[in-house]
Formats: structure tokens, sequence, C-alpha cells
């Protein structure tokens, strides 16, 4: 069972998924409408990971309020 790993920021969430086997497949970057964001850092927050296939997950990841 995937770990519940959202609001945690992705540096802390990547902690937890390798402790427990899993692999980031890939990270989407969501924002607010009107607002175009493609770069990340660890300190963006989860908001909802996706199985991909077997222990690899996707999640998607916001820009934490300033």
């Amino acid at each position: 069972m995937l770990p519940d790993i959202a609001g945690y920021t992705l540096d802390e969430a990547r902690k937890i998924l390798d402790k427990q086997g899993y692999e980031i497949y890939n990270v989407k970057v969501t924002a607010p409408p009107g607002e175009r964001i493609t770069d990340y850092d660890d300190f963006f927050r989860v908001v909802k990971v996706m199985p991909v296939d077997g222990n690899k997950v996707e999640l998607l990841v916001v820009k934490p309020l300033q």
C-alpha cells in the first residue's frame, strides 16, 4: 500500500518513499489558473500520489505559499 505523503515536502516524501521501496517515476507541477510553473524544488508540497507500475509512483506537487 502506498504511504500517505500528501502534504509533505518533496524532500520528505522522497525519503519516505525510498525507505518503503518506492521509486519516483515522474513529478508533475500544478499551479493556480494563470500561473505557469514548470520547475520545482524539494520544498514543493505533494498533493497527490499515483501508482504507475510496480514500485514506481508519479507525484503531483504544488509550490508552497510565500
